[in-house]
């Protein structure tokens, strides 16, 4: 009787337990178990736990880490689908694109209703140049069955055998999702098919029209077809979803450029962006230019200022707001700003160069050589640096390096110094 109690309770619990889980009308995919699983539990439990690992290394951006775990999660159980999906995606981080494919192909093969591996796979193969296979792939979404929901669950492992399998959804793509009609307007576009590719971009801002890219890559096409008007239009809807978007703001400014004799409107661009409030860093630094161009070297200054306040990161503001410095003969805060620029970007020529210009104009002749030599270290084809370098080092009584540095100058080009070889070089 106590063994029939117990047997009662317990197909009472799994019944529960089973019912609450997605019946097949839900469209829920599961992956079949295995036959023998209560004897592989050992296996499949290992091989989640080699794929969670792996998953943990990928969010760290440890790719390679993560391409070994799941390595191992695949050694231990080759069926598991999620192991090769998240492999593929490593491999893709790693620029390992082709072995990446072949990982997406076996996903697609071991579970052929899974929507997020052909959104992947289908963004691989624009990225390696097979836009009417990645077309084909992104449309196997949209082709799937109304009811299909698309979300993909497979079994967890339970802490104990005994336990019923919990369920994992790790992914989920929309039936009409709108990236998928945006990618596919990407291949069309690269297929030269744009009223194809113009349908397809139109789609996926109906369906999501408060994401930024959708219009830069609807306006990038309108540009290339010659809808330029409307394409300008399509990048200030960029702006006012996204003001700091660069690509967007500089496309406007290229074009306010072509159109104009002189730079009045794109000033005037630059002056309603800040107002606004529109990709304050790079309208202040475009600003700082024109009126450097202007010869207006303290409104320069002080955009320069504020763009330096909003990016304190910006080795190219450091630079340009030194150079704006030196106009204004105040040399040694000149060459503090180059200073901070190097220690940002300690590989940008331009920052030694112009901090050795400023420690030149100082009369620091000898301290100006070592910023030409490490401007030359980075920057060897420019002949300027050897003429510049030359002129440093004759002034810190170096005659001979001085002669040297003209005579390289002057045969990569540099025809001035030919000057100082003929003055200074010639009795040596």
């Amino acid at each position: 009787m106590i063994l029939l109690k117990k047997i009662f309770i317990s197909f009472f619990i799994l019944s529960i337990v089973f019912n609450a889980f997605p019946q097949a009308n839900d469209s829920v995919y599961f992956i079949p178990k295995n036959k023998n699983a209560g004897n592989n539990y050992a296996r499949r439990r290992a091989a989640r736990e080699a794929m969670e690992t792996g998953n943990l290394a990928y969010d760290k951006n440890y790719f390679q880490g993560a391409i070994k775990s799941y390595d191992e999660a695949i050694e231990v159980d080759p069926s598991l689908f999620q192991a090769y999906y998240g492999r593929a995606r490593a491999k893709e981080q790693m620029n390992d694109l082709r072995s990446a494919l072949m990982d997406y192909d076996v996903v697609l093969h071991l579970n052929p209703r899974f929507s997020e591996g052909y959104f992947n796979r289908g963004k691989l193969k624009i990225r390696l140049g097979e836009y009417l296979a990645a077309i084909e792939d992104l449309n196997q979404i949209l082709d799937l069955p109304p009811a299909s929901s698309n979300t993909i669950y497979f079994e967890g492992v339970s802490e104990s055998e005994k336990e019923i399998p919990t369920l994992t959804k790790i992914s989920t793509v929309s039936k009409e999702h709108a990236e998928v009609y945006n990618y596919i307007g990407v291949a069309k576009a690269e297929l030269e098919d744009y009223r194809g590719a113009m349908a397809a971009f139109d789609k996926a801002i109906e369906l999501k029209p408060d994401l930024a890219t959708f219009y830069l890559n609807r306006g990038d096409l309108k540009y290339k077809i010659e809808q330029v008007e409307s394409a300008i239009r399509d990048y200030e809807k960029v702006l006012q979803l996204n003001p700091e978007n660069k690509e967007a703001f500089y496309k406007i400014v290229n074009y306010k450029r072509s159109t104009s004799a002189n730079d009045s409107i794109e000033y005037n661009f630059y002056n309603n962006s800040i107002d606004k409030g529109i990709n304050l860093t790079s309208a202040y630094l475009s600003r700082a230019v024109i009126k450097y161009n202007r010869s207006d070297f303290k409104g320069a200054l002080a955009d320069y200022n504020s763009a330096i306040e909003l990016d304190n990161k910006n080795h190219e503001a450091y630079v340009n707001r030194g150079l704006v410095k030196e106009k204004l003969k105040d040399y040694e805060e000149a060459i503090k700003d180059f200073t901070r620029a190097i220690a940002i970007r300690p590989d940008y020529w331009k920052a030694y160069s112009n901090r050795g210009n400023s420690k030149f104009k100082l009369d620091r002749f000898a301290e100006s050589v070592p910023d030409y030599s490490a401007a030359i270290r980075l920057n060897p084809k420019d002949a300027t640096l050897f003429y510049n370098r030359g002129l440093a080092e004759y002034l810190s009584k170096q005659s001979t390096e001085a002669c040297k540095d003209w005579q390289k100058a002057f045969e990569m080009g540099y025809v001035e110094a030919a000057e100082k070889i003929k003055e200074f070089c010639e009795d040596n």
